[in-house]
């Protein structure tokens, strides 16, 4: 029963998009929003600040042991603040090129820091990932990249994007 309960809390964030990305063809007003730069921007700065208070955006569990962090630890404030100041200064910034540049360095120290420093992903006896913080960072990956393509008006579609994240996230459960 925990398989499947477990399979859906991983497939559900990816059904969620594929409709949006589905829907995104439609002529529903709401749903055109997904491509506008600023509805995302607001998105990702709401779903940082819900995972620096979940304790989702950073987090060192690592194991069989669970360790419970303070919400205002040293590390989940600097990861935070970092990615709110880089995406407001690379989205806010007068020169656009070298916002991009910045938004662009932001996804890089983001890709870092979930590759190398931040845990989660090996939990547990059985040492799989936590799944609340694997569709966190699915999310906030998704988001990011959406932002990007929105702000560098891409001709690409949600769905390639989708893909690539798919690709990042079961190579991020692999190592």
């Amino acid at each position: 029963m925990n398989i499947i309960i477990d399979t859906i809390a991983i497939f559900f964030p990816i059904v969620i998009f594929i409709i949006f990305g589905v829907l995104n063809k439609s002529k529903i007003k709401w749903v055109n929003q997904i491509n506008d730069s600023n509805f995302i921007f607001w998105i990702l700065i709401s779903w940082i600040i819900f995972g620096f208070f979940a304790k989702l955006d950073y987090t060192n569990q690592w194991g069989c042991f669970a360790i419970h962090e303070p919400v205002f630890s040293r590390e989940n404030i600097l990861f935070s603040s970092i990615s709110l100041f880089l995406l407001f200064l690379g989205v806010y910034l007068i020169p656009k090129k070298l916002g991009y540049v910045i938004l662009i360095f932001e996804v890089f120290i983001w890709l870092f820091k979930l590759f190398l420093i931040k845990g989660g992903y090996i939990i547990g006896v059985t040492g799989g990932p936590d799944i609340i913080i694997l569709w966190y960072d699915f999310s906030a990956l998704i988001l990011r990249l959406l932002l990007i393509k929105s702000l560098f008006e891409l001709n690409l579609k949600n769905i390639y994007i989708f893909i690539l994240v798919i690709l990042i996230m079961i190579l991020k459960i692999g190592i």
